[in-house]
């Protein structure tokens, strides 16, 4: 089996805008006989053996939308490896047991009070690890409410222990 690629063929970037990756191709020939068919899972332990890099760096980003995941914080992230590919991502929030995920994922802790930790793991077991702290979450009307009272209630008792303070000065 023989395949070639057209001048005109493009590859695009998983980013949502339409980004050209800008990969070379290279046209293919697969021999499908059980004799090239050993040899070619030994080229691959070879290739997985020599892989020590792991995969590209990448960010994490923290996103809320009203039109996914109904509105709840989720992460979008990707990454590639240039030597044996991505096998699979991981993630670890605060203190809960890690699992593999595939990438938007809704948040468990919807609070926003856990250090999220991602891991790309490539083909040949090697890792890049990303540690994302969230920033506080927004106040809310609430939550604002009770900052003033806060505040204010603060302010008071500072004021009245200075008036006793005053008094018993005099």
């Amino acid at each position: 089996t023989e395949i070639v690629f057209s001048d005109d063929s493009r590859v695009f970037l998983n980013d949502g805008l339409g980004t050209s990756a800008g990969l070379a191709f290279k046209n293919a020939v697969f021999d499908f006989s059980e004799e090239k068919s050993a040899e070619s899972k030994n080229e691959w332990q070879k290739e997985l053996a020599a892989d020590k890099v792991p995969p590209e760096p990448f960010e994490v980003e923290i996103n809320k939308d009203p039109e996914i995941f109904g509105g709840k914080y989720f992460i979008v992230f990707y990454t590639t490896d240039k030597q044996t590919g991505i096998d699979y991502y991981e993630i670890k929030e605060g203190n809960r047991i890690p699992k593999k995920i595939t990438p938007p994922y809704l948040l468990e802790d919807q609070d926003l009070k856990s250090i999220i930790e991602v891991k790309a793991v490539d083909k040949a077991g090697n890792e890049r690890i990303v540690k994302v702290m969230p920033e506080a979450v927004p106040f809310e009307k609430d939550s604002l409410l009770k900052y003033v009272f806060s505040i204010l209630l603060l302010a008071g008792a500072i004021t009245v222990w200075r008036l006793i303070k005053k008094k018993k000065n005099k």
